[in-house]
């Protein structure tokens, strides 16, 4: 009898081992501490990469980057690059003075409207350029028909906008660029010598439209290229499309030529400048890149 009781003592004890190693074994472990690490690894992949071995060096347009001296492998700091990429000229950069002689030579050739034109470009970092335009227009024009004239006197009209430089990180001795402007012009004009068919007794009719005023406000984009002749002496081309946004109402018809726009009929047209160039800093590119690395 006793011996059956001392054999199930040492069973329960046995049992009550098990179950208690058993318990320790399914014990949660919190594993946050073990993966952090490994999640602030991912992370910051940027940190495991040994910079120790990169030099800084420019390449042929002054862009910085890494390069690996055992390797040669490039790293490119792309945000250092965005940074500097703008300042490789100072912000006050220059002020371009510039008359256009397209109506002028065109006038000189037989065409019959135009008038001249003289306008101011402000240089930011070589890059946006701020420009105002004015000038003045007339027109005195009679159709091969000959059966009306149409003229309007010399009449002022004005245009603001914004030229850009794609190669503004370039030299400046040439440059490519877009640009966008608002005009507005306000003149008047007449149409004279209205001749109709004969009528019933064979005798042309002839009359007059009165006088009429007119404001046209329009927008002119335009692609313009500018070259360095010597010095600060520079000539540019332009070509434009202009397009009407606005105009007074006209009760005896619209007007045929809107100085500074052109004739109503053709949208397209062109532009030849010769400039001056005055610069507003003293430092050079090489400079003012210096200075921003």
């Amino acid at each position: 009898m006793m011996k059956r009781v001392l054999l199930i003592i040492m069973i329960a004890i046995v049992a009550l081992g098990v179950t208690a190693e058993g318990q320790r074994r399914v014990t949660p472990v919190n594993p946050t501490s073990a993966t952090t690490p490994v999640k602030k690894k991912k992370e910051n992949k940027t940190d495991e990469v040994d910079l120790s071995t990169y030099v800084e060096m420019k390449d042929s347009e002054g862009r910085v980057f890494l390069m690996d001296t055992i390797t040669g492998k490039e790293y490119v700091d792309s945000a250092a690059l965005k940074a500097k990429d703008i300042m490789k000229y100072p912000a006050m950069h220059a002020l371009t003075l510039g008359v256009d002689v397209w109506d002028p030579v065109m006038r000189l050739i037989g065409q019959d409207y135009g008038g001249a034109e003289v306008w101011a470009e402000l240089s930011l970092y070589n890059r946006f350029k701020p420009v105002v335009e004015v000038g003045f227009g007339t027109a005195d024009y009679t159709p091969e028909g000959g059966n009306y004239t149409y003229k309007s006197p010399m009449s002022p009209y004005f245009r603001v906008g914004m030229n850009y430089n794609f190669l503004y990180g370039k030299t400046d001795e040439y440059q490519i660029q877009a640009g966008v402007r608002y005009g507005l012009s306000q003149f008047s004009y007449s149409v004279t010598n209205v001749t109709a068919d004969a009528g019933y007794w064979n005798e042309p009719l002839v009359f007059d439209i009165p006088t009429q005023k007119s404001v046209v406000g329009y927008l002119s984009a335009s692609l313009n290229i500018k070259v360095r002749i010597v010095s600060n002496l520079y000539m540019g081309w332009a070509v434009k499309y202009n397009y009407i946004l606005h105009e007074s109402k006209a009760p005896y018809g619209k007007p045929w030529y809107i100085p500074g726009y052109g004739t109503r009929g053709l949208a397209i047209g062109g532009g030849f400048s010769i400039m001056y160039t005055i610069p507003l800093s003293k430092k050079t590119v090489d400079t003012a890149t210096e200075e921003n690395q």
